[in-house]
């Protein structure tokens, strides 16, 4: 299951089984009912998330955030997006809640790598002993280490997204 779909009374507790939620946490419905499903939710993240949560229900407006959430399956908090909108009876007021919590462990996991790899990348164009660039397929400069900025005598962001004609216009 990657996403779950939820549905609560007008003051945010679940009072009607739900599949979904207990499918992925492994929380029976007497451990979910009513506001137990908060238990499911990784303790550090959960004061937030209720806070949240309660303001939504008294605003009686969108619901968003994130955190972790426990995984029967793998026997692990996952990260998650979650997201809910009050439903209204005619008169305006809010009948209940419907709303998803969507499974981005696999996309945080996937950002988290990029950006150790970008580092180490970063690490080792600035060790390198000499002028190092990277250009985009149209010439434009999109990186430079720091003896570029020696070498051009100029601040290297001030490099990025320019072409060396840019840089060194031709004298006609």
């Amino acid at each position: 299951i990657t996403s779950i779909v939820w549905t609560t009374d007008a003051k945010g507790r679940f009072v009607t089984p739900q599949p979904g939620w207990a499918a992925y946490t492994g929380q029976s419905w007497e451990q979910l009912r009513e506001f137990g499903w908060s238990e499911a939710i990784h303790p550090d993240d959960r004061d937030t998330i209720q806070r949240v949560w309660n303001a939504a229900c008294i605003s009686e407006t969108l619901f968003e955030s994130s955190g972790r959430l426990w995984h029967a399956s793998s026997h692990a908090y996952r990260h998650f997006e979650a997201r809910g909108v009050p439903i209204r009876n005619a008169d305006g007021t809010v009948r209940e809640w419907i709303g998803k919590c969507i499974d981005v462990e696999d996309r945080t996991q996937a950002e988290k790598a990029l950006q150790e790899s970008e580092h180490r990348f970063k690490k080792f164009m600035q060790h390198l002993p000499g002028l190092a660039w990277i250009k985009d397929l149209e010439g434009r400069y999109v990186y430079a280490n720091e003896t570029a900025e020696l070498v051009f005598q100029t601040p290297r962001e001030s490099l990025y997204g320019r072409t060396d004609e840019e840089i060194f216009p031709q004298e006609g």
